[in-house]
């Protein structure tokens, strides 16, 4: 693999050789870029962690802000990150257009300790 021009078996050789060490990497991604292909891809980068970005637990919410994916597709997309070894990190919107406050704090509930969770 090559990245920016540098090979990145070189890169790997200088971090371990560093004084400073990196003991993670994290890659914010969408729920659809969460596929086997990609997550082989972010494992071969060194990445630890991923932030996806789900923004809300609602069907509805994410057809009306164009999300491209549905809950359904985040919660597989989790677990195949969590089978892969990723420590999974959910984003979530706050203040989404037609999500009242009380809405905002049920899905904030069901994140935590509902099925999207997996």
């Amino acid at each position: 693999m090559n990245l920016i021009g540098i090979e990145h078996t070189f890169l790997f050789r200088y971090s371990e050789k560093s004084k400073v060490k990196c003991i993670g990497i994290t890659i914010e991604t969408r729920p659809d870029y969460c596929l086997k292909r990609h997550l082989s891809d972010m494992l071969r980068y060194g990445c630890t962690r991923l932030e996806i970005g789900v923004q809300s637990v609602y069907e509805d919410i994410a057809r009306d802000t164009n999300r491209g994916h549905t809950v359904k597709a985040v919660c597989e997309n989790f677990q195949l990150a969590k089978d892969a070894g990723f420590k999974v990190v959910a984003h979530m919107m706050p203040d989404l257009p037609n999500v009242d406050f009380e809405r905002d704090i049920e899905q904030f509930v069901v994140s935590l300790f509902g099925p999207i969770i997996c």
